[in-house]
């Protein structure tokens, strides 16, 4: 049978001081714009932009949203711009907890990808539910990673994932700058504080698919790592859910995490 875990993603909210320079210097580097390509796409001028940046020049509210729009900033980070330039407070907002009907489906999706580990992570990026796959994965790590259920724990906890890993540099970095979107997207305060704590953010961009070595007692395996975003009318509880996925690489591994399912056929 498989087994599934929902975890309620702790209350509260926890706000860092920010600059809006210092937001800016940050989105114009992940995107990896100079001042004067960042100046032009928003209509202004290099000087204004070094200005902002250092905090010599204040800008308009409308120019906030010149600069965020030229950098692909998702709505949660537009607010934080305007929040750190003074110009709109951002309502703390509790996204709607999925229902018993959305997380069967969920649940059908992750059974789906069996034998390969399957994950649902909330918008704060706790584990809401997980394969039989993915649960045998979790039983490679240190029980410590697994606490709160939290998927950057999971990853890049000394006993998490990244234990395992023989070459987590770009997976790492991949990770944290998802991680960094995800929390401007859905304006996540508690979701920033975690991504602070383990090592983020990163200047680096969130790839679709990205390998992932891992020495597992069955032996090795290379899996791509997948995030997709769900997307169901008339359910906004869905709107903050990811299913990221674990899918073998090569041969040798899709025979390797094949062989670790139990055999159906046995009573």
């Amino acid at each position: 049978m498989t087994r599934r875990v929902l975890v309620t993603a702790p209350a509260g909210a926890y706000r860092a001081p920010v600059t809006f320079g210092t937001t800016l210097r940050a989105w114009r580097t992940r995107r990896a714009l100079s001042q004067e390509r960042l100046a032009a796409a928003a209509g202004t001028v290099a000087r204004h932009v070094s200005r902002l940046e250092t905090g010599r020049a204040h800008p308009s509210a409308a120019m906030v949203r010149a600069l965020a729009g030229a950098l692909d900033v998702p709505p949660g980070g537009v607010e934080d711009l305007l929040a750190a330039a003074g110009h709109a407070p951002r309502p703390a907002a509790t996204p709607p907890s999925p229902g018993p009907a959305l997380l069967a489906a969920v649940g059908r999706v992750l059974d789906a990808h069996e034998p390969y580990p399957a994950f649902a992570l909330d918008p704060g990026w706790h584990v809401v539910a997980h394969n039989a796959a993915a649960g045998r994965l979790l039983a490679c790590l240190d029980p410590d990673a697994l606490v709160g259920r939290h998927a950057l724990r999971m990853a890049l906890h000394p006993g998490g994932l990244v234990g395992l890993a023989s070459d987590d540099a770009p997976w790492r970095a991949a990770l944290l700058a998802r991680a960094a979107d995800q929390a401007a997207a859905v304006a996540s305060d508690r979701l920033a504080r975690e991504l602070a704590a383990w090592g983020g953010p990163t200047h680096a961009r969130a790839d679709v698919a990205v390998p992932v070595r891992l020495r597992l007692p069955s032996g090795d395996v290379t899996l791509l790592a997948m995030s997709t975003r769900l997307a169901v009318p008339d359910e906004p509880a869905a709107a903050g859910l990811t299913i990221d996925t674990f899918l073998p690489a090569d041969a040798a591994s899709k025979r390797l995490l094949e062989s670790a399912a139990p055999d159906p056929g046995r009573a």
